[in-house]
Parts: structure tokens; sequence; C-alpha cells
């Protein structure tokens, strides 16, 4: 196998690892609960980039949405876990993040990912709970994902990026010869 294929069979694994892990021991939870999955997928973005991330958040999303648990619309997982890749992927240099950053980073997105899945909805299903309903468990659980990112984000992006047997390319800001 290439290096580029260790990368990729990595990153599935830690992605199937956080499915798994939410499906089974997350749902259970009687609170809001962390969401590992948007852990895992902004953590394969970083470690590789926006088209990595992206392509994780489109198999991934669209996993969840027909797995037996899920009961919504089919592609709004994955359409919700694209933007969010898409966001965390254009991130300069992630290695360089201060723990503070990358838990603002993972907590702001988990939040845009609930928001999110609750517009798609309320847009168009007719059964959307009230926003006030949706709110407070939707900040508590992307707080909460930001907490759980703190070790997990790092140790993804390392694995990923070892795997494929170097790091992510640097983009200079300036002219290339300055």
């Amino acid at each position: 196998m290439t290096p580029r294929q260790w990368q990729y069979l990595v990153a599935a694994l830690w992605l199937l690892g956080a499915m798994l892990v939410q499906f089974t021991v997350m749902a259970r939870l009687p609170m809001a609960a962390p969401d590992l999955v948007v852990c895992a997928v902004v953590a394969v973005a970083l470690a590789g980039g926006r088209t990595p991330g992206v392509v994780a958040g489109f198999v991934t999303g669209l996993a969840m949405d027909v797995l037996p648990p899920s009961d919504g619309l089919i592609g709004a997982g994955a359409l919700t876990l694209v933007v969010v890749a898409y966001i965390a992927g254009g991130v300069r240099d992630p290695r360089g993040m201060a723990p503070l950053e990358r838990f603002g980073l993972v907590a702001g997105l988990a939040a845009l990912a609930s928001v999110m899945q609750w517009t798609i909805s309320a847009v168009l299903t007719a059964s959307a709970p009230a926003p006030a309903a949706v709110l407070p468990s939707a900040l508590l659980g992307a707080l909460l994902t930001g907490v759980v990112a703190l070790p997990l984000v790092p140790a993804i992006g390392a694995t990923v990026r070892r795997a494929g047997g170097g790091s992510r390319r640097h983009r200079r800001l300036g002219p290339v010869g300055g």
C-alpha cells in the first residue's frame, strides 16, 4: 500500500470508531453528549486539508444517515459534515493551534452542525422541535464536544499524518521568493 492509502485507512478506522462509540455509548446518555463524529471529521480535515476532510465528512455523514438508529433525512448529516470539514480544512497550520483555539474551533463547528441539522429538519419536515427546546442541549453538546476535542483532535491528526509518511504542506502567505 502507498502512504496515501495508509493515511486513508487510518482515517477511516478513526471515523468508524467514532461512529460506533457515538451510536453505542453517547446515544444512551440521558443528557447532551459530545459529538465524537464531528471531532473525528474536524481532525481528519485539519490533518489532510479540505479535500480529504470533505470526502471523510460526506462518507461518514451518509453512513450515519442510513445506519439503523437514524431517523432523520438521508443526506442531512452528510451535508452538515461536509460544511464542517470544509471550514476546518481551511485552517492554515493546525499543528500550531493553542488548546483554547482548538476548543473554540471544534465547539463552534459542533454548534454549527447542530443548528444546520435543526434547520434542515425544520425546513423539510413538519416535525422539528421548537428552537427553545433544542438550543440549550445544542450549546451544551457543543461545549462538551470542544472539551473532548482537546485530546482527541491532536491524537487523530498525529496518527493520520504519520500513516501518510509526511505532514500537511504549509501554504505560504507571501511571494514564493520573499
